[in-house]
Parts: C-alpha cells; structure tokens; sequence
C-alpha cells in the first residue's frame, strides 16, 4: 500500500511538471522535433508508472485474498480437529448398534477374570457366556467369583491417540468406579496425555442402560456442535437424575458387591429370599427382601411410579424374561407416555449379581 502511495504521486508530480512544462512552452519559440520528444518521454514515463501502480494494486489485492484463503484453511483444519468432540466408553454401557454408527461412539472394552482366563467382554461376550465359563472354570477346581478388570492403559492411550487423530477434545463416560476400576484406568491415561489432547473423564455413577444414556445423550451434543465443557455439564447435570433398582437371587455374589453378610446370604438362600438392591451413589446398596416373583414386579413398579417425572426407563433380566415381560406390561399401562425398553444383562454387571436377576433403570430427566 505503501509503495503505491508513492507511485501515485510520482506520477502526479510528473504530470504537474509535464503541464508546466507545456503552459511555459507556448509562448516560447521553441524546435518542434525537441518538443514532441520531451512531450513523448514525459507521456511514456507518466505511462510506466500508472501501470506500475495498477500493477501493485492488483499484487496487493491478491497477495490479501491468498493470505486470507490460506488463514481460513488453517483455521478450518484447526476446527475441523477441535471442533466435534469425540465420544469414548466402556463396554458395560447398553448402545443399540445404530446409535453407536451414527455418533462413532468408541467402546473400550472390560476384561473379565474367570478361573485361571482373562477375557475382553465383546458384544457377542454375554452374561449366559459368562456363567458357562465360570462353571467350567468351577468344574476344575476354581472357586472364585469372576471378577471385573480395566483394560490395559495402552489399549486406552491407543484408542485415545487415534481418536486425537480426528479431534483433540474427547469426553470419556464410563461405568461407576464403585463396580469398576474403567473409570481410574481412564483418568490415568488422560493424564499421560494431558497437553497434547483435552480429554474429560466422567464416573457415570450408573451402569447398563443408564450409562448408555448418559453416552447418548452426549454423543447427541456433540453432534450439535457443543463445546467439550457444555458436554461435560450436560452429562455431570444428568447423572443425579439416573435410578437403578435390582432384584438378585444369587445372595453370594452380593456378598463382595453388596456388602451382604455371609450369615444373611447362606440364611436367604435357603428361605429363597431375593434381595433388592438400589444403586446409591455408584454403590450397590441392600434395600429389602422378598420372596416371590410376583412381589418383584409389585415392587418394581411402585419404585418406577413413584417418581414425579419420569422419561425413560430400561428393564434388563436374567432368567427372569415372563417378570420382565409382566413389569413391561404394566409400566406401559401406568405410564403410556414413556418409553419403556428391555435391555441386555451386560456380563460386566454380572460379575457382581449372579445369574436369576430383574431391574429396571429410571431416567427422571434433566431439568
């Protein structure tokens, strides 16, 4: 801009200097030929320079737009990694196929501890399979419960490094830490990559169907455009509004996942008292005791009705399918306008209750 500037008023004081130069001349007698030559000289210098500055113009004009086009690509690509943030969980969580193809959620799966085997719970790894392993395991000599595992950190920073890859914002929600050590392994590994990517790690103090919720409802977020802080408010605001209550049989399992006594479990299972469980911040907690299916659906269901609000609500089982299908059946009479959904019994979750198991999850909603 400069350098034009100063073209322009070369040529203006050239052309001032060439008309001075005429008006002087014409009242004195001077050659022709020189004339013309001085006027050619003054006209074809005034010439250059014009086209000199338009020239300039025309550089710095570009120069401008291919600054400014380069500016926006970098920009662009800069958005295009920060701006969607990614979501990551665990494999305890209850995603239908087509949620998780549509958000490109990334699952992480458990371990699982059976007998003397380590094995990653798949989606075809089910609680049916889990407690055919485990008698097999029993069958040779191995008395132990299974037991629940993180994946190993590396599985964890690979799968958040090539995430990174598309976004450098990825919010992590996984299964209450009460029930499994995802949530720890998950923080540790954040915090080895602190500073090159920023990621948030949430303990959905749920499990099953309420940690998919959670999930969803953040992968939906995300999908809107909504900033990794914004997600993390909307799933920490959700949480407290997340109720699970269980009905087990298996009185041993909740001995370590219950804190039930040992004398109360060997005395329950021969009345064939079922215990009820609720999750009380991530922890399984004992509620009462009965000792017939029927009471199960009646207590079920008064644990779902009695909420002001309510806005979904998942029922999983385990050799339970007619008390599921009765509890359905009634939470739709009762409530016609919520969404009632039967959800698979992850093996994650049964590692902790055992097998012959009934219980709903309750979404009241944010409000």
């Amino acid at each position: 801009m400069l350098i034009w500037c100063l073209l322009t008023v070369a040529c203006l004081k050239l052309q001032k200097v060439w008309r001075r130069n005429q008006s002087a001349g014409a009242g004195i007698v001077a050659d022709p030929i020189e004339h013309k030559v001085t006027s050619l000289q003054v006209s074809l210098s005034f010439s250059c320079l014009l086209s000199w500055s338009y020239f300039t113009v025309i550089f710095l004009v570009l120069s401008l737009v291919l600054s400014y086009s380069l500016v926006e690509t970098i920009v662009g690509v800069k958005r295009s990694r920060m701006g969607k943030v990614r979501i990551v969980t665990d494999s305890n969580a209850y995603l239908s196929p087509e949620v998780l193809a549509k958000y490109q959620i990334e699952v992480i799966p458990h371990r699982l501890k059976i007998g003397a085997s380590l094995v990653e719970e798949t989606p075809d790894f089910s609680a049916d399979t889990l407690f055919a392993k485990l008698q097999e395991s029993q069958s040779n000599g191995s008395g132990r419960l299974p037991d629940v595992h993180a994946a190993d950190i590396n599985t964890i920073l690979d799968t958040y490094q090539r995430m990174g890859k598309e976004s450098e914002q990825i919010v992590s929600i996984h299964m209450s830490s009460e029930l499994s050590p995802m949530w720890q392994q998950a923080r540790r590994a954040a915090e080895m990559l602190k500073g090159r990517y920023t990621i948030r790690v949430i303990d959905s103090l749920s499990t099953s169907y309420g940690l998919g919720l959670l999930v969803e409802q953040a992968a939906a977020a995300a999908e809107r455009g909504a900033s990794i802080n914004e997600i993390a408010r909307i799933t920490n605001g959700s949480v407290p509004h997340l109720y699970v209550a269980l009905f087990a049989e298996s009185l041993n399992y909740l001995e370590r996942s219950a804190r039930l006594g040992p004398s109360q479990s060997v005395l329950g299972t021969m009345l064939g008292i079922k215990a009820m469980l609720m999750m009380e911040d991530g922890k399984l907690a004992p509620l009462e005791k009965v000792q017939t299916r029927d009471e199960v659906v009646e207590k079920l269901h008064e644990f779902v009705i009695e909420f002001a609000n309510v806005e979904k609500v998942g029922i999983m089982n385990h050799a339970y399918d007619q008390t599921q299908e009765a509890l359905a059946a009634r939470l739709r009479e009762t409530l016609p306008h919520v969404q009632v959904v039967r959800v698979t019994f992850p093996a994650s979750l049964a590692a902790y209750l055992g097998p012959n198991m009934v219980g709903v999850v309750v979404y009241e909603g944010a409000y």
